[in-house]
């Protein structure tokens, strides 16, 4: 089961060597991550533009989480959250 998140918290992102994200130190949540997958989102959704960056993570090695950089203000979000 997965749990959206509204409004998406904001998420203070560190980056690992590779450019993906290593650790989350601010926001509603904290904790090392491991990136499971990735993919961009880049599309005029109703006349808003949407440019993001999807990562799905292990959070501290116990939560499932979906997270996304906003290319367009350069900022990171939780969107979801899975049991």
């Amino acid at each position: 089961m997965t749990r959206l998140i509204q409004p998406p918290p904001e998420l203070t992102v560190e980056l690992d060597a590779q450019g993906a994200p290593g650790r989350i130190t601010g926001g509603a949540l904290r904790g090392d991550t491991v990136p499971l997958s990735r993919w961009l989102v880049d599309q005029d959704w109703w006349d808003k533009p949407v440019h993001r960056e999807y990562w799905k993570v292990l959070i501290s090695e116990l939560l499932l989480a979906e997270i996304y950089h906003d290319l367009t203000d350069d900022r990171w979000y939780l969107e979801r959250l899975y049991d």
